[in-house]
């Protein structure tokens, strides 16, 4: 096999010496890139994978994922070389070791949808195999996704199906390309909005789409238990709304100031003096929520190619936000052996000249990793040797740890770095405030005000009710925070006894945050009820799912492909049915 062209990870590829290829010769894959012109951030799968050439093509030439189908036993052991030669991410690339035929049926159950589907058959099965595989792309394709399917020149190409038209033949020589796709336009008149390409390298967050789909079960009369969301079931504390609804008597309610109001703002330089580190309120911008700090620090940062350090397992959306404004996530894996901590070696060996940004979750969102002060000044230390390196602290659990813990911000280990560290936090989670949108970043000034220019071009200042009430939660009782870290601490060490009580199951003891990530490796390559083989924790979530109306998270979205993410962000009487119908769901399992 060879790469035909393509960067990936900032490397030319090339493959193995020596490996066999199926009949797609190099010239007919050069054309159908051509072809196709621009897969960046396209969600591939290639079907009868063979040594997995266009799917890694896909990869080398800007794919956000790809789904690699082949069960023969010399082709997987070539894809699993491919991969590891071509240092191919993991977490960006799956391969199912299944028959067709059960792959279309487990990711159709799944929900898996993909902008390109590729299919090439051995020519003397594609008469057979082609139509049954067309009368499945409905369920399998994106709406404006496209199946090309490869046939022998010397037989006609199988029929459109409903709801799709072949749009375009290619021959080569004994081989011919189909094209596959959805009507462009379903009524005269209609116009197709030709979207940009860099709103395919994102995907709808799994959180949110898991959290909908819970909501469509229970509306259906089922008996659905949700652990999907990451937020507080607790009301917001009563000075807060009362604080809200004060500053709307008081006609409160007209444009502030784009970094948010000075009084909010002097509060929050004020917390992290009290940590001893000196910032006033002009290194302060208040944003609707601490998501919207991520984003405008990554487009004030990340310009394309440059690379973003990304610690697996991540917030999901985290590596989205760095591709979407053009940049390379590069993650960095750890384990349940380090406690998904990452060490300094690994950090050290993840910068490139390239490296822009270094994204740091303490304690971390999904698996609850926590670093103590002399962790991260151990981190600190390798930032030292390289000054391009800004460091993204997000620090919105901050006040959820557990085990006698002490949570330290990174500026108060790392004083060196304070002109390249930008400190993230803010309401949601601390003051049960998810809803109303109010997070903040602390960091240098050209940074904050960077941030601020991007966002006065976008949402401009946050809603004026919404920060006199995080004014009230910074200022006022903090006991309702307190309240509610010891009921998660309970509730934590009653999922994770739970969970660790179940045959099969491992799950790390979360130092902070509300998440459990019980470890499914066990299962893997287990039989499911209807016969399909379990290849990662995706087959069982959406077994959970469908059959035990129980909702999780599967591990794949965080690059915890072989994880769960459960949130114990629930009563005792949720946990314990829901945990409950995992085990019942996992005793069935062959």
């Amino acid at each position: 096999m060879r790469i035909v062209s393509g960067i990936y990870r900032g490397r030319r590829l090339a493959a193995p010496r020596g490996e066999k290829t199926r009949p797609t010769s190099d010239r007919v894959r050069e054309a159908l890139f051509s072809i196709l012109f621009d897969v960046t951030g396209l969600s591939v799968l290639d079907l009868y994978a063979g040594t997995g050439a266009l799917g890694i093509e896909a990869l080398s030439r800007g794919a956000s994922n790809a789904v690699f189908v082949e069960s023969g036993r010399e082709a997987m052991q070539a894809i699993e070389k491919n991969f590891a030669s071509l240092s191919i991410e993991r977490t960006h690339a799956v391969l199912l070791p299944l028959k067709v035929e059960r792959a279309i049926e487990k990711l159709k159950k799944e929900q898996r949808r993909f902008d390109l589907i590729f299919a090439d058959p051995p020519y003397a099965d594609a008469a057979r195999v082609l139509p049954e595989l067309l009368a499945n792309v409905d369920a399998l394709l994106t709406d404006r996704g496209i199946a090309v399917l490869e046939h022998a020149s010397k037989s006609e190409p199988p029929a459109a199906p409903v709801g799709f038209v072949l749009t375009r033949t290619k021959r080569y020589g004994e081989t011919s390309l189909a094209f596959y796709e959805r009507p462009r336009h379903d009524a005269p008149g209609d116009v197709m909005i030709r979207l940009a390409q860099r709103t395919k390298a994102i995907q709808p967050p799994a959180t949110l789409t898991l959290a909908q789909k819970a909501r469509e079960l229970q509306e259906a009369g089922k008996d659905v238990v949700n652990l999907t969301t990451g937020e507080p079931d607790f009301r917001t504390p009563e000075h807060i709304v009362e604080a809200m609804k004060a500053a709307l008597d008081k006609g409160r309610t007209k444009y502030t100031a784009v970094p948010g109001i000075i009084e909010l703002r002097t509060v929050i330089a004020e917390r992290f003096r009290q940590l001893g580190a000196e910032y006033t309120a002009e290194e302060v911008i208040v944003s609707t929520g601490a998501k919207q700090c991520v984003m405008s620090a990554i487009q004030s940062l990340i310009e394309e190619g440059d690379e973003a350090i990304i610690i697996a397992p991540y917030w999901l959306s985290y590596v989205d936000m760095v591709r979407l404004n053009g940049g390379q996530p590069v993650v960095v894996e750890t384990t349940e052996e380090t406690e998904f901590l990452l060490t300094p070696a690994k950090l050290e060996a993840a910068i490139t000249e390239k490296t822009r940004l270094l994204i740091l979750n303490s304690p971390s969102n999904p698996a609850g990793a926590h670093y103590l002060p002399e962790q991260l000044a151990a981190l600190a230390a390798v930032l030292e040797r390289y000054p391009n390196v800004v460091i993204l602290s997000d620090e919105i659990y901050d006040c959820f740890v557990y085990q006698g813990r002490k949570n330290a911000s990174f500026c108060e280990v790392a004083p060196k770095l304070r002109e390249r560290t930008l400190l993230v936090n803010g309401c949601s989670k601390r003051y049960a405030m998810t809803g109303l949108r109010v997070g903040w970043a602390v960091g240098p000034r050209p940074l904050i005000s960077a941030m601020t220019r991007v966002q006065g071009q976008t949402t401009s200042g946050t809603s004026s009710v919404a920060q006199y009430g995080a004014l009230a939660a910074l200022t006022g009782d903090q006991s309702p925070v307190e309240a509610m870290a010891e009921a998660y601490d309970t509730r934590r060490r009653f999922v994770i006894g739970r969970l660790n009580a179940i045959a099969g199951v491992s799950c790390f003891d979360p130092r902070g945050a509300f998440y459990a990530l019980p470890n499914m490796s066990s299962f893997i390559g287990r039989t499911l009820p209807d016969g399909s083989t379990i290849d990662d924790a995706s087959a069982i979530a959406a077994h959970l799912l469908h059959d035990h109306h129980l909702v999780v998270v599967p591990g794949f979205a965080f690059g915890a492909r072989n994880h769960l993410r459960l949130s114990f962000a629930a009563d005792m009487e949720t946990l314990a049915k829901g945990i409950d119908r995992l085990r019942s769901a996992l005793s069935g399992l062959r």
